[in-house]
């Protein structure tokens, strides 16, 4: 591994390790080191890809995050327009709910081990 690669994984790792804590969010490709580096929908030479055979972070934790994480913000989004229907919330008020809500971020027991689950994949790399 090179030392792109490595400084990628550890600050992906780091990531990772600051979302299980809950002090950062997870934003996808926007704020992950080796996609910043890697990605190019092959993800090719990223060490996560090379490890698992897959492109996209397919066949790691990242994947049930990401489910995980979905699955809450259908709910909060549901809920939220409930909020407006009742005219409990401006049309406003709903929309930055939404975008403070609406982020992928480990706020539960599952979601923090899920975050750790993918630091501890991640940490697995490293040579």
């Amino acid at each position: 591994m090179n030392r792109k690669a490595r400084k990628a994984l550890m600050d992906s790792i780091e990531k990772w390790e600051q979302i299980a804590r809950g002090e950062m969010i997870d934003d996808g490709t926007d704020n992950c080191s080796l996609c910043h580096e890697f990605y190019d929908r092959e993800c090719s030479g990223c060490p996560v890809s090379i490890a698992t055979g897959h492109r996209l972070c397919e066949r790691t934790p990242y994947i049930l995050f990401t489910k995980a994480s979905s699955d809450r913000i259908d709910e909060v989004e549901l809920f939220a327009r409930t909020q407006m229907a009742k005219e409990d919330m401006s049309e406003d008020e709903i929309e930055y709910a939404l975008d403070e809500m609406l982020q992928q971020v480990a706020d539960t027991p599952m979601l923090r081990a899920l975050a750790m689950a993918e630091a501890t994949f991640l940490r697995s790399l490293l040579p």
